[in-house]
């Protein structure tokens, strides 16, 4: 009986040290296939050394570029490119009604020295430097008594300037403008110069008077040094200038209003019209 007694207690350890071994395995599993599972959840929540310490360069290199300086419109140089500035326009939600009703086209014809004889020069119509000298607005062909309006809400003036616009009216300005971060505050004080306007249709010495967007502030007409250009002539046209009130910061009535011009090709020429020699 006690040879069974003691047989009894060794098998009983035995089968305890068998289970046992085997809970320590079966836990000892269990805990690497857990560490497994959460492995790829903790390498997207912290990514490696050298990646953090990457980005965190990136990050304080953002944060300490200067912002490119700023440019007064004073020194704005006015080009013909086709990106147009984010203060211009019809951004912060401004826009500009044409100058004549219709269809918008720049004026092809160009008078040669010989009477009655034309050059075909549509690139001479445009704003920039042309024929050695700086073109500072485009000429819109028109018909002589065309009726010329207003492009923005302003204030209405009339001048003479014989030796170059001629008679015009002036639409004066405030201008909204856009920040980098796309938000829209102040202002900038702007012009708008019609030239070359009709005699009759000018009132010099009138004060100064509130305008409307599309109110008609004078006709087409030839006067300056226009003269000579008004209908049946092809040469006649308004001519469009966008500027500071001082003049020195013009810039491109096409980039600056967004309005669709035709700029007129070897198809709008009329046969007895010589062609140019570009700009």
């Amino acid at each position: 009986m006690t040879a069974v007694r003691a047989m009894r207690a060794d098998m009983g350890q035995a089968l305890r040290g068998t289970y046992g071994r085997a809970a320590i395995g079966i836990g000892a599993s269990a805990t690497i296939v857990g560490l497994s599972l959460l492995a790829p959840t903790f390498a997207e929540a912290t990514p490696p050394k050298a990646l953090r310490a990457h980005d965190a360069v990136a990050a304080e290199s953002t944060s300490a570029s200067p912002a490119p300086p700023s440019i007064p419109l004073s020194r704005v140089v006015a080009t013909t490119a086709p990106r147009r500035n984010p203060d211009e326009g019809s951004g912060c939600g401004r826009s500009f009604h044409p100058p004549i009703d219709g269809k918008l086209a720049l004026r092809g014809a160009y008078r040669t020295p010989k009477p009655k004889t034309f050059k075909f020069c549509p690139s001479w119509s445009g704003f920039g430097h042309v024929r050695g000298r700086f073109h500072g607005g485009i000429d819109v062909s028109a018909p002589t008594g065309t009726p010329v309006r207003a492009g923005t809400d302003g204030t209405l003036t009339y001048g003479n300037d014989p030796h170059g616009f001629g008679k015009f009216a002036r639409v004066r300005f405030e201008h909204p403008k856009r920040s980098r971060d796309g938000t829209c505050h102040g202002s900038a004080e702007l012009e708008i110069i019609y030239a070359h306007l009709r005699e009759d249709s000018v009132k010099l010495g009138a004060p100064p008077r509130p305008v409307r967007a599309g109110e008609v502030v004078g006709k087409v007409g030839c006067t300056g040094n226009a003269k000579g250009m008004c209908s049946p002539s092809p040469e006649s046209h308004v001519h469009v200038t966008v500027q500071r009130p001082d003049a020195r910061g013009r810039l491109d009535p096409l980039a600056f209003f967004g309005w669709p011009v035709h700029k007129p090709d070897e198809s709008d020429k009329a046969d007895d019209w010589s062609s140019c020699n570009g700009r």
